[in-house]
């Protein structure tokens, strides 16, 4: 028998719906419920007994038994909204339709639910995106965008999220700004290298969203897991594309695992571009800020009176240069600013500004200014239109110019008499550039008279090749009433060409109108055939310096050559050395060995000293073949844990330490690029001199310090030695150099050589510091290896 043959037949329509549905009497109490709603909610098909209020979330509960309650008492349909608890205890939103109906002899509430927890979700994520939009479309600068970011992660239900943009031209991951992520677990991912296998650099790389799974970023991240306490069980990266380029990556953050689907997906893209969007945004808003922040400064620096004004503003914008000059404000109504024009001017100033205005072209004029003292002073106004319809304007004081060529013009006489004597050419015009006049020097030189020079006749002497350019450019400045300057040759009396540098201004009555020209000519021949002769001799000098330069590689060429095979030598001679001087230690044990009870107490004492004297040969030799090998081919260098060579030195040394009873301690030390014997030997020399050069009756305490530098490791060896006077601290690394004779410290005087040249075949550098009396601290500096500090404090050593 099937399971809805045992449902009573006025319910078996409701059995047969694949929507949940339910019936309830009169008190709310289900009779019952189709397989549906029981797969759904986990009640038993029987249905019996249970309350329909209880499957209702908290906060629908009031408002759907209320609008049951009116369906039952009034016999009419009703609809409304409310989230159904699953078997799960998790809620969906449903669309609730029922009435009453009669069945049999009972009066039943029967109701049918549809399924729109997917149409509520895309609602809810639509009122959500206005919220963020709105907010983003709010924010000028980053620090307003960032600020939206908890409610970006809140929208797609993650916990966390984050902002990595590019900077530092592209070389540099900046991270910007974070949400739910611990502080502490932050500090490593603040700035990074782009080129970096990092999942934000790959996405930028790419220019693709990239979903990861735990399993899967721990599989092609594993050098990140670890870094932070508790890590993402799905990360969702989304590019930041701005003009169709990847700026940033918005990093998302779910601690559970999370698939995402198609449409779940180009939702996050969909933020994405809004953030993305909302950041360039904030970053025009602050180029802008920036930009008319400088052009204010700018404005403000200049010691002319400048403004900025655009025809369609009521305001202008001066700089403080104005305000002080003047006394009135930076900020005034269109017109305000004609108070301080000296009335007589006002009519042409308008006029200038009325003709550049229609014409959208720079303006000049000369006008008096009035001073907050009250006093006017001649000003020479430009005007010049700059991009989005803004205007630009300056006003040079040229009073004390303009006093002078008006002074000039009450004395003309006077002064053509005094022209006459003076070493240049000095002419005028009348207001339309026709000449008026030459002094002397002029007609000294050229052989011409007023009447042939009446007008323009003066383009006759001008050279064929320049003068169109003169008389295009001269003419010019007569209409706009420009100063005007030029460079260009004269024809003189005898057929040649001189260079002259000319320069005209404009004369104007107290109306401002240009009345006369004044000129001068002065000639420049002899600083142009300077200039040419420099440049020659520049270029001579170039060709001395490229052959000098030659010169110097070639000879350093042959320096470095006799410097390897100066090297060689060292080497091979130090190999050869160490078998003579084996076959004389070995003999001399023996003489003293075997023939030690026939010699005198003499012969014992020169054999003795043969071989203290072939001990110290020996340690120099090996010191010179360790030196040369330095100085030949470059060892490569791999990650390698700084501990090792360290404990190496330390193992070689153990007799020393022990006989001194020396404490040595060391920082936790790191991993480095470098090679293993190299880098023991050098603690070996550097620890064997703190235990050397001790203070007589003081216990010898070593520390080996480290610290990061950006791609270095600076290691610290620390002695409370004897110290060094400041005199020797560069000597100390010369070959062979001894501050002490072999009597008080024994040594070959290589060690620190060996050191400086183990330190820089490194990549690395090698310094001392010390306090004669107190102790020395060697630094040395090593390439980072990309490791993290391993290892621990080194135990005092204590004697055996």
């Amino acid at each position: 028998m099937s399971e809805s043959s045992l449902v009573s037949p006025p319910f078996a329509l409701l059995d047969a719906l694949t929507a949940p549905a339910w019936a309830t009497d009169a008190g709310g109490n289900l009779v019952f419920v189709n397989r549906a709603f029981a797969r759904y909610s986990g009640v038993s098909t029987d249905g019996a007994g249970g309350l329909f209020a209880e499957v209702l979330h908290p906060g629908d509960r009031e408002d759907a038994l209320a609008s049951w309650q009116r369906s039952w008492l009034e016999g009419t349909p009703c609809e409304h909204e409310a989230r159904l608890r699953g078997r799960d205890g998790s809620y969906r939103w449903f669309c609730v339709q029922g009435q009453s109906a009669s069945v049999g002899t009972e009066v039943s509430w029967v109701a049918v639910a549809h399924d729109i927890h997917a149409l509520k979700r895309v609602e809810a994520r639509a009122v959500q995106v206005q919220e963020v939009t709105a907010t983003l479309a709010g924010a000028h600068d980053v620090s307003g965008v960032l600020g939206a970011l908890p409610l970006c992660a809140r929208v797609l239900d993650a916990p966390r999220a984050s902002v990595t943009v590019l900077r530092a031209g592209g070389r540099e991951l900046h991270l910007i700004g974070a949400h739910g992520y611990p502080e502490e677990g932050l500090r490593a991912f603040r700035v990074l290298p782009a080129h970096l296998s990092v999942p934000a650099a790959d996405v930028l790389r790419g220019g693709e969203p990239l979903i990861l799974p735990y399993e899967r970023f721990a599989s092609q991240y594993p050098h990140l897991v670890g870094r932070q306490d508790t890590p993402s069980g799905t990360l969702a990266l989304l590019p930041l594309i701005t003009d169709g380029r990847a700026v940033g990556v918005l990093t998302l953050g779910f601690v559970e695992a999370r698939e995402v689907d198609g449409a779940e997906r180009r939702f996050m893209l969909t933020l994405a571009g809004v953030l993305a969007q909302a950041l360039e945004r904030a970053r025009l808003f602050e180029e802008e800020r920036v930009t008319r922040l400088r052009a204010r400064a700018l404005l403000d620096a200049a010691p002319q009176l400048m403004w900025t004004s655009r025809p369609v503003d009521t305001l202008v914008q001066f700089n403080h240069t104005w305000a002080e000059y003047t006394g009135l404000g930076e900020r005034l109504e269109q017109d305000a600013w004609e108070q301080v024009i000296h009335p007589g001017d006002l009519p042409a100033l308008r006029a200038a500004r009325q003709q550049g205005l229609s014409r959208g072209q720079t303006y000049t004029c000369e006008v008096r200014l009035r001073r907050r003292d009250g006093a006017y002073r001649w000003h020479h106004v430009q005007v010049r239109p700059l991009a989005d319809g803004e205007w630009l304007g300056s006003a040079t004081d040229v009073h004390d110019r303009q006093e002078t060529q008006l002074a000039l013009a009450g004395s003309e006489a006077r002064f053509r008499e005094l022209a006459d004597h003076m070493s240049q050419f000095a002419w005028t015009t009348d207001a339309s550039g026709a000449i008026t006049w030459y002094n002397r020097r002029w007609y000294d030189y050229t052989g011409t008279t007023l009447d042939e020079m009446q007008g323009w006749g003066w383009t006759r002497v001008h050279h064929p090749d320049h003068v169109d350019r003169v008389v295009e450019k001269f003419s010019r400045a007569v209409e706009m009433g420009d100063v005007w300057e030029d460079t260009f040759p004269l024809r003189g009396k005898g057929g040649g060409y001189r260079w002259f540098l000319s320069r005209a201004v404009p004369i104007r009555d107290e109306g401002g109108r240009v009345v006369r020209w004044f000129g001068t000519n002065t000639d420049v021949t002899e600083q142009r055939e300077a200039q040419a002769r420099l440049r020659d001799l520049n270029a001579s000098l170039e060709a001395r310096v490229t052959a000098r330069t030659a010169e110097l590689q070639r000879s350093n060429e042959r320096l470095q050559r006799s410097n390897a095979e100066l090297e060689r030598f060292a080497y091979v001679a130090s190999h050869d050395l160490q078998e003579p001087i084996r076959t004389v230690s070995s003999f001399a044990g023996l003489l003293l060995k075997k023939y030690e009870a026939h010699l005198d107490d003499k012969g014992r004492l020169y054999l003795n000293m043969l071989l203290k004297g072939t001990g110290r040969m020996k340690t120099l030799v090996d010191d010179l073949l360790t030196f040369s090998r330095l100085s030949g081919d470059q060892v490569p260098l791999r990650p390698l844990d700084l501990e090792v060579p360290f404990a190496d030195a330390l193992s070689r040394l153990h007799i020393r330490v022990s006989a001194t009873g020396a404490r040595v301690t060391h920082d936790p030390l790191p991993t480095v690029l470098g090679d293993g014997p190299q880098l023991a030997q050098l603690f070996q020399n550097l620890l064997g001199n703190a235990l050397k050069f001790t203070r007589p009756d003081v216990r010898p305490e070593v520390h080996v310090g480290v610290g990061r530098e950006g791609e270095v490791w600076h290691i610290r060896v620390t002695d409370n030695g004897i110290g060094i006077e400041p005199e020797y601290l560069e000597r100390i690394f010369v070959m062979f150099q001894r501050l002490h004779s072999r009597e008080q410290y024994e040594g070959t005087g290589l060690g620190l050589s060996i050191c400086q040249k183990t330190v820089e075949g490194h990549g690395g550098r090698l310094w001392v510091e010390s306090v004669p009396g107190q102790g020395s601290t060697f630094h040395f500096t090593l390439r980072a290896a990309g490791g993290r500090p391993c290892g621990g404090e080194a135990p005092p050593l204590s004697p055996a």
